[in-house]
C-alpha cells in the first residue's frame, strides 16, 4: 500500500494538495506495516506458528495495481482516489487483518485499531474525491 501511494504522490506532485494526500497516506501506510510487522514478531514467539492468507486473491490484488500503475494515460485523480479508497478497503486491513487474527487471535486490538484508522482512510478519500468533484 505505501509503495501504491508514493507512486501516486509522484504522480501527482504538480499538484501540492494531491501530492500531500498520497504522501501522507504513505507515512500512514508505512506505521501500519509497523504495527503489523510487531504483531508478527509478538505472535513469532509461538511454536504454533500458522498464517492464513488467501494467496490468490493477494495475486490478483498486485496484478490489479499493476495493470493501474500501467495504465496509459495516466489515471486521473478522480480515478486514483478512488482505485485507492477500494484498495485500502479491500486489501491493506481484510489482508492483514485476516492473517495476524489466524496467527493469534488475542491481536484483535491490534486488528480493530488498523480497521478504525482504516474507516478513517476512507473518509479521507470520500472527502477527497468529494472536493475534487467529477473532474479530472
Amino acid at each position: 500500500m505505501a509503495e501504491h501511494h508514493e507512486w501516486l504522490a509522484s504522480v501527482f506532485s504538480d499538484n501540492t494538495c494531491a501530492g500531500n494526500f498520497f504522501a501522507d497516506m504513505a507515512r500512514a501506510d508505512r506505521e501500519h506495516e509497523r504495527l503489523v510487522d510487531l504483531g508478527f514478531r509478538l505472535a513469532g514467539e509461538r511454536l504454533d506458528l500458522a498464517v492464513c492468507v488467501d494467496v490468490l486473491d493477494l495475486r490478483d490484488t498486485f496484478a490489479e495495481v499493476s495493470r493501474f500503475r500501467s495504465s496509459t494515460p495516466q489515471p486521473t485523480l478522480k480515478d486514483a482516489l478512488g482505485f485507492s479508497r477500494d484498495l485500502e478497503d479491500h486489501a491493506a486491513e481484510k489482508h492483514l487483518g485476516a492473517a495476524l487474527a489466524s496467527v493469534d487471535p488475542s491481536l484483535s486490538d491490534l486488528i480493530q485499531q488498523l480497521a478504525s484508522d482504516g474507516a478513517g482512510d476512507n473518509l479521507a478519500f470520500t472527502g477527497a474525491v468529494s472536493r475534487r468533484g467529477t473532474t479530472g
